[in-house]
């Protein structure tokens, strides 16, 4: 067992559910109703991304493995090709307003299941330690973040009323997205680059 991954895969977990619970509790016009099957696309799209990474380290049931990974493929590609075609649709409707955060909302998950399941791997080998700092560095940056928006007497909700969190919590998260995507998206190149040493 490595420590330094079981700590890293537990602030990682808590800095994850932190932030969905956030998109997911937070937006008032639907969030939950319309885009929380995103949590479930977003693991499949991240599990079919690890599994094929690790396609040639499996050994046994090989046959079994490669069968699965080819329907979760070709679930995914669907997928991606009624996404791309629904976004063109969307996006030549006259009454349509583009809005960058639904993009953001859409991929953050995949990221994050992805570093999930890289992070758990981790926890049974040895890991690249810079990787690994980087990892808890980030997972407690997040932590802060959140942590702040409870705390801080100046945030609009603690200063007018009870009624904007809801509203306040989307809109803080949805700030705060961007950067959360980058850092994650160079972590993973990094883990990509320094394999396990």
């Amino acid at each position: 067992m490595n420590k330094r991954g079981i700590l890293k895969f537990v602030l990682l977990l808590f800095s994850s559910f932190a932030t969905f619970k956030f998109l997911m509790n937070a937006d008032e016009t639907g969030f939950i109703t319309v885009n929380g099957h995103l949590l479930f696309i977003g693991f499949v799209v991240a599990g079919t991304i690890f599994m094929y990474c690790k396609k040639n380290k499996i050994k046994k049931f090989k046959f079994v493995y490669d069968v699965v990974l080819m329907l979760m493929m070709l679930f995914v590609g669907l997928f991606i090709a009624y996404f791309i075609y629904a976004n063109i649709v969307t996006f030549f409707n006259p009454s349509y307003e583009m809005e960058f955060n639904i993009f953001l909302i859409e991929i953050y998950p995949v990221i994050l299941w992805l570093i999930i399941l890289f992070s758990i791997e981790d926890i049974f080998k040895k890991t690249n330690k810079t990787n690994d700092y980087l990892t808890i560095a980030i997972s407690i940056t997040i932590i802060i973040l959140i942590l702040r928006y409870y705390i801080d007497p100046t945030m609009p909700h603690n200063v007018e009323s009870t009624s904007l969190f809801s509203s306040c919590a989307y809109e803080y998260m949805i700030q705060n997205l961007p950067s959360f995507i980058i850092m994650y998206i160079l972590l993973l190149i990094h883990h990509a680059i320094n394999k396990e040493k």
